[in-house]
């Protein structure tokens, strides 16, 4: 194996680890202290219910605020356009409102 080969390799490890991390520290912030588990049993059944909701439901901010369950589908491209529609929505309205009240 070259070196440039273990460069790559490990670099790679080093990625996976860092999304590893990312999913533990968000399991342990986001479920395990806020549902208390008083047993085994209980923070698994905390952790399983968790993984749907982190799949399926949770707004990932890596990916631009869209679920893990849109990325592989392809949905990415038509949820950003109606983001950024409802986006440009709410900054029209907000700067109507502001020209309204600047005539009183």
């Amino acid at each position: 194996m070259s070196r440039s080969d273990r460069f790559s390799e490990a670099s790679h490890l080093s990625q996976s680890n860092e999304r590893i991390d990312r999913w533990h520290n968000s399991l342990k912030r986001e479920c395990i202290r806020q549902g208390t588990p008083l047993s085994l049993e209980d923070a698994r059944h905390l952790a399983e219910g968790y993984g749907d909701h982190y799949n399926n439901v949770r707004l990932n901010s890596a990916i631009r605020d869209i679920t893990l369950r849109d990325m592989p589908v392809g949905r990415q491209d038509d949820i950003h356009a109606w983001s950024d529609r409802m986006l440009d929505e709410v900054r029209k309205e907000w700067s109507s409102e502001d020209e309204h009240s600047e005539k009183l």
